[in-house]
């Protein structure tokens, strides 16, 4: 019978899992009559994956986002956002030398601006009577009164075809010159509405915009809706005022609507390239 030669290794047919070869090799060998037989272990049976629960795919759908009010034809104004600026840093000093600069010609612009805006209101104060004293009567009309500086350059106080609108009272005091039948002729009335959202529920807002001219009964929201009036003068009645109006009517009607700025708009500027 053989003896066991702890040299000799028997080839093992399978792998030892390692914590059984410490032993093994720590282990001191008994003597022993017969040779062990040494057999591999039992290998492990696979471990089963364990099925995890599927992962949700992320949604592709949109969050419901507030309705979106259309506002059609109507204009919509920019809103100004109003914030606080930061300094630009000025190592140098440079920059507050330019700062004051700058002020200080706009301090002289300002003043020059009086001084200008007070020679304005003398030319239109003298050119106004002229202008329609000269003009009354006639059907083509001038747009301007030229007047010559020292220096020979020519300034113009040109009457533009624009007028101030009127309110009710404005408009009683026009009648007493002109009449009502030739105020009824050529002044109009005009009017705005304004709506202000904050006093109209969200959830009415777009059937608001939808339906302005049921507003007040069908949203029950008339406190939120008000409307502003005035008279303005039609298309014809700049040179209708010169074809029937005396000089002395449309001087009165002048400084019936603005005593410093009169009627219609009047601008002054230098004539330099202008025919």
């Amino acid at each position: 019978m053989p003896r066991f030669d702890p040299t000799v290794q028997a080839t093992p047919t399978a792998p030892i899992a390692p914590v059984q070869m410490t032993r093994w090799r720590t282990a001191a060998a008994p003597p022993a009559p017969a040779a062990p037989t040494l057999s591999a272990p039992p290998a492990a049976a696979p471990a089963q994956a364990v099925a995890s629960p599927p992962t949700p795919a992320p949604s592709t759908a949109a969050a419901p986002s507030k309705p979106k009010l259309n506002f059609g034809s109507i204009k919509k104004k920019d809103v100004k956002v109003v914030a606080e600026y930061p300094v630009l840093p000025d190592l140098e000093g440079t920059n507050a030398q330019y700062a004051t600069a700058f002020l200080k010609a706009q301090a002289e612009e300002e003043a020059a601006k009086g001084a200008k805006e007070a020679a304005r209101g003398e030319l239109v104060r003298r050119a106004r009577d002229f202008h329609f004293k000269i003009n009354a009567g006639k059907a083509a009309i001038p747009s301007s009164v030229s007047i010559l500086a020292l220096d020979g350059e020519e300034v113009r106080v040109t009457f533009k075809e624009k007028y101030k609108a009127m309110d009710e009272e404005k408009l009683a005091a026009i009648k007493t010159i002109i009449g009502a039948e030739m105020a009824d002729k050529y002044l109009v009335e005009k009017f705005v509405f304004k709506i202000e959202s904050d006093k109209i529920p969200a959830d009415k807002m777009q059937g608001v915009i939808d339906a302005v001219n049921a507003l007040a009964g069908t949203h029950c929201i008339a406190d939120a809706v008000s409307v502003t009036s005035c008279y303005e003068p039609n298309s014809e009645w700049h040179t209708a005022r010169f074809r029937e109006l005396s000089d002395v009517q449309n001087i009165d009607l002048e400084f019936a609507l603005d005593g410093e700025k009169g009627f219609c708009q009047i601008s002054v500027g230098a004539a330099r390239g202008k025919k």
